[in-house]
Parts: C-alpha cells; structure tokens; sequence
C-alpha cells in the first residue's frame, strides 16, 4: 500500500514538474514572440521614418537641381554674346558660329 502511495505520489510528481515545464516553455515561447513582434514593428518604423527623410532631402536636391538650371538659362539667356551669336547661326546655319556657341554654353 505504501508503495502504491509512493508511486502514486511520484506519477503526480512527475505530471506536476511536466505540466510546470510545459507551462515556463509555453511563457518563454510567447515572451519571445512579443518581443519578435515588437521589434519588428519599431525596426518598420524607424525604416519607414528613414525613408521619409531621404524622400524629404532628395525633393529638396531636385528643387535646388532645378533652380541652378533656371538660373543658369536666366543668365545665358540674358548674355548678349549669347543673343547675337544665336541670331548670327539662326540666320546663317554657319558652323563655325555654332562652334563657338556651344564651346561657350
């Protein structure tokens, strides 16, 4: 009889620690889960703000490209040289003047 207690008592025993080591398993397996998760959405985050950034600087390189190149027309456009050998080639079609103009600009 007490044997049979004894087994009994280890046979729980031996359910109970299973049953606890299961349980701590099944803690750690989710604890490392909401970490994955949000790790994963603070990386997202911080590349989606990364991205924002580099978008934001390259719109203002291209405006700034940009106004360079109409400044740049501006002043050749307002050349004299530029007017009058322009008016030359047009009338002309000679290479030489066509040259020069683009040697120039």
């Amino acid at each position: 009889m007490k044997r049979q207690q004894k087994s009994l008592l280890g046979k729980r025993q031996s359910l109970l620690m299973l049953s606890l080591a299961i349980l701590i398993f099944i803690l750690i397996l989710s604890g490392g889960y909401l970490y994955y998760r949000y790790e994963k959405n603070a990386i997202r985050q911080e590349k989606y703000t990364d991205l924002k950034m580099i978008s934001e600087l390259k719109a203002q390189q291209i405006v700034s490209w940009r106004e360079e190149r109409l400044a740049n027309a501006q002043v050749i456009a307002e050349s004299p040289f530029f007017r009058q050998k322009s008016l030359d080639w047009l009338l002309s079609k000679d290479k030489t003047i066509e040259k020069e103009l683009l040697q120039r600009f």
